[in-house]
């Protein structure tokens, strides 16, 4: 019998993947909390972000595409079998994918400050062969390059837009026009977070999904350029968000980096309303818990 309880104690763990199938235990079995939707808005540190939720969760129960998107064929082929608890659904929505799972899993987000996003997006570009506009990025400097392709201005809003519709915009400037409906999917999003408070939103994720500890977010630092060469861009960036063609995309974009800060702090207040209760209950437990004298 306690052979028995050692042996489902250490299948409920996510790297026991070998003893559940030694012992052929279903894995959705021991899933924890509602399904997961990461939606994967690209360099916000996403890849960090999955790699500490991968430690809470059963990889069996993981789906996603190797090459980082989520078609919506997929998707609805997934909910037509049936989310299961403790599934986790991450990468970048291709057209529609995710609003397939509006109202069906909890869906999560991470944002990033837009002149850092795009800086780090534009350097991602140039070091990626296979990506699109990697040969533009090769010839072109970095205000040059958000010039000839503007639509990295605005490039946050655009990946999250895109999982919602079914068809593209018109052109970029009509991206502009999406923020509402960006804003309002953001509210109902079951967690916003921002790259800045990415260990609080850890935690806050922990306590949504009811795993027993928030696991540690993995801060990784792959680019290697001189502080000289970012603070230019920096300072190009700067330039751009006046420039004509480009003020009203940047505008847009920071609005919904704007609303992800709030609804973030929001949730960051309710965890600290939280604890402080808990801590004050706990101190009224002790101080009222009668004397062993």
């Amino acid at each position: 019998m306690a052979a028995s309880g050692l042996i489902e104690s250490l299948a409920r763990r996510p790297n026991s993947w070998w003893l559940r199938r030694l012992i052929g235990r279903d894995p959705a079995r021991y899933g924890v909390g509602r399904p997961l939707f990461f939606h994967h808005v690209p360099k916000t540190a996403g890849i960090s972000l999955v790699k500490a939720i991968g430690k809470m969760v059963l990889p069996e129960l993981a789906v996603y595409n190797r090459g980082g998107s989520l078609s919506a064929a997929l998707i609805a082929e997934l909910v037509e079998r049936g989310l299961t608890s403790g599934q986790f659904i991450h990468g970048h929505p291709e057209h529609g994918a995710a609003a397939l799972l509006r109202g069906k899993a909890h869906i999560i987000t991470l944002l990033r400050e837009p002149r850092d996003q795009v800086i780090s997006n534009y350097l991602y570009v140039q070091r990626d062969r296979h990506v699109p506009d990697h040969a533009a990025s090769r010839v072109l400097e970095f205000r040059e390059f958000i010039l000839a392709h503007p639509r990295f201005a605005i490039f946050q809003t655009a990946s999250l837009h895109v999982g919602i519709v079914e068809r593209p915009v018109g052109g970029t400037e009509d991206l502009i026009d999406t923020v509402p409906n960006v804003l309002a999917y953001l509210d109902e999003m079951a967690l916003v977070g921002v790259v800045g408070q990415a260990d609080a939103f850890m935690s806050h994720l922990a306590e949504v999904m009811g795993w027993p500890q928030a696991p540690r977010f993995p801060h990784r630092h792959k680019t290697r350029i001189s502080g000289e060469q970012r603070e230019r861009m920096r300072a190009e960036f700067e330039d751009l968000r006046h420039h004509p063609m480009l003020s009203s995309l940047f505008e847009a974009e920071r609005a919904v980096y704007l609303r992800a800060c709030a609804i973030g702090q929001k949730s960051l207040g309710r965890v600290f309303a939280r604890s402080t209760l808990n801590q004050t209950n706990n101190s009224r437990a002790i101080r009222e818990a009668p004397s062993r004298d």
